[in-house]
């Protein structure tokens, strides 16, 4: 009797290690908001999708392998609720090496993207965790947890980053785990391609190019927060390569939270001459500072921004370097902890050297939905004085 006690036990132990479940959570945003831009043309008025926050729905899972490992995956689609596109849904390259943060490199695949936020799995443990597939870059890891608008409204800091690329396809990502307050963050894509998978043997390039390389470090202590982030990228062939850093620091102050960031990016390409003298490297800096301050159900947020941009788009003005101020805020108004009203507001003073010629630098005030509403083309008026637009939206965010 009680060796058939004690097999039916070790039956059903084993039984429950043979058929351990993933636990797995759905988890969404909703996020719909009325927006006007204003640029020489006039107003345009128009309702947007993912104005604080991304609208999306996605999946996580998490399952519990013993001995301190698990595995992990993360599958997360965005929605456009206007008209229920998919934004980040075609695929075109993602390992851009020029600046506009444009997609153009040669892929792999080809096609329309199902889950076009994230589509990682990973093993995790004692170690960190290790991921593949398609997930955000430590570069922006790092200056995401700095950015007051957290990477959305009109007036957020992606809005003054002429080159800012948030994912990385074809990737491979670690992450350390969290000693004294520190992190590292590294990843490397591939720059896969069915149409250069062989080295030129004529000029000695290497069969890498489009490969980037991306590494962060982290710190936080109490109201403390400091990072730096780093991105390397080849360009097709190995012709050249673009650099971009990232230094960010908060502090909260219980009252007020102060946030300051600053971003750099060169781009070394040898087949590139400028107007400003004889350097060939191309270069954008970024300052920016903000301040969070919070009061009940309230929360109010104040930003200055700064643009110097020598990036490829200028390089043929011979005025000089081209710069823009970037002045917003923004006002939210929690009616719980999942549904917050939000309304914000920016507007650019543009300084782009002696005869007032367009700035080149960037494509329109976005949100957090990526979608400028105008191009550089609508910023002059008939005697090529810059018009210096604003945005301004109101909305609602619901997170389930």
């Amino acid at each position: 009797m009680k060796k058939t006690a004690i097999g039916m036990v070790l039956a059903a132990a084993t039984m429950g290690v043979a058929y351990a479940q993933t636990n797995v959570t759905l988890y969404g945003v909703a996020d719909g908001n009325l927006r006007f831009d204003h640029t020489n043309l006039g107003t345009l008025k128009s309702v947007g999708s993912g104005g604080e926050s991304g609208s999306r729905w996605g999946i996580r899972g998490v399952e519990d392998l013993g001995g301190g490992l698990r595995a992990t995956f993360v599958f997360e689609q965005g929605i456009d609720i206007t008209d229920n596109s998919s934004p980040q849904g075609s695929i075109g390259g993602g390992a851009s090496a020029g600046f506009g943060g444009s997609s153009t490199a040669l892929h792999s695949s080809t096609g329309s993207r199902l889950f076009s936020r994230i589509a990682t799995v990973g093993l995790g443990g004692r170690f960190g965790e290790v991921r593949f597939g398609r997930g955000y870059s430590p570069l922006f890891l790092v200056q995401y947890a700095a950015d007051p608008y957290a990477a959305g409204l009109v007036p957020g800091v992606a809005n003054v980053f002429v080159n800012n690329t948030l994912r990385n396809d074809n990737a491979i990502f670690y992450d350390t785990p969290v000693v004294a307050g520190f992190q590292g963050l590294f990843n490397y894509q591939l720059g896969e391609s069915t149409t250069n998978n062989t080295a030129n043997a004529a000029t000695g390039q290497a069969k890498r190019g489009n490969d980037r390389l991306g590494a962060g470090i982290t710190y936080t202590k109490g109201p403390l927060y400091a990072g730096v982030g780093y991105e390397h990228i080849k360009s097709n062939l190995d012709l050249y390569k673009v650099q971009t850093y990232d230094v960010v620091s908060t502090y909260d102050f219980g009252v007020v939270k102060l946030h300051a960031l600053f971003w750099y990016t060169r781009n070394n390409n040898p087949n590139t001459t400028t107007t400003f003298g004889s350097t060939t490297r191309l270069s954008e800096r970024t300052y920016f500072v903000g301040a969070t301050v919070p009061f009940g159900a309230w929360t109010l947020i104040g930003s200055w921004g700064h643009l110097r941009d020598n990036s490829s788009s200028n390089i043929n003005q011979n005025l000089g370097t081209p710069r823009a101020n970037l002045f917003g805020g923004a006002a939210k108004y929690s009616l719980s902890k999942r549904s917050v009203l939000y309304a914000a507001y920016a507007r650019f003073s543009l300084l782009n050297g002696p005869l007032g010629n367009a700035f080149q630098g960037f494509n329109g005030l976005s949100d957090a939905s990526n979608a400028g509403l105008y191009t550089t083309a609508n910023l002059t008026g008939p005697a090529g004085v810059n018009v210096n637009p604003w945005s301004f939206q109101m909305g609602l965010r619901h997170t389930f």
